[in-house]
């Protein structure tokens, strides 16, 4: 279930989660969220008041690094749309990425089809990334046609939810433009896959 919106503890999830560790229950917080490190998100769950520590957190960010590692036993650079959260949950896990964070576009179509690629990329992983812009969508096109290169997303959530009657594109919407311009279908992550 759903255990906070925004800053916001939902009644009763404090006292569930006590009750659980009460009887000695092994409690795991599964998230579809790639924004936070295993360590950031303890750090919520205290400021929160839920017990917990990093071992008991399976978040996508977690979950993508270990599919790369065990799964595909991936040795390459990834180009990662994701935070610094994601970043720091791959590097941890002896994952390779690209930088993340404000990429801006500058130029025209010119400069667009110019743009400097990195060569050591053989994977694109896609996440929230809140600076995705046309550049970003770009390059993981680019690396992307080469079908050697491995895709993968996070999770397909439409939108992020808020508590307000503002909506925001989440991970999938994302994800929607990166395959529909690549014509590739990522392996994906998260819930509920």
């Amino acid at each position: 279930g759903v255990l906070w919106e925004g800053d916001t503890v939902l009644p009763g999830g404090v006292e569930a989660i006590t009750y659980l560790h009460s009887l000695k229950k092994r409690i795991f917080y599964v998230t579809n969220n790639s924004t936070k490190s295993r360590v950031e998100y303890v750090k919520k769950f205290s400021k929160l008041g839920y017990p917990a520590e990093a071992e008991q957190v399976i978040g996508t960010a977690f979950a993508t690094g270990h599919y790369m590692r065990n799964v595909l036993k991936f040795e390459g650079k990834a180009y990662l749309m994701g935070r610094p959260g994601f970043k720091q949950e791959l590097n941890e896990i002896g994952i390779n990425t690209s930088e993340v964070g404000p990429d801006p576009t500058s130029g025209g179509l010119d400069a667009w089809s110019s743009i400097p690629l990195d060569p050591e990329i053989t994977a694109v992983i896609v996440g929230f990334d809140e600076y995705f812009n046309y550049k970003k969508m770009t390059l993981a096109a680019t690396y992307l046609s080469d079908p050697s290169c491995k895709f993968i997303a996070t999770n397909e959530d439409n939108i992020l939810p808020t508590g307000t009657k503002v909506i925001l594109p989440g991970s999938g919407s994302l994800l929607e433009a990166v395959k529909f311009v690549s014509r590739r279908e990522p392996v994906i992550i998260g819930k509920p896959h």
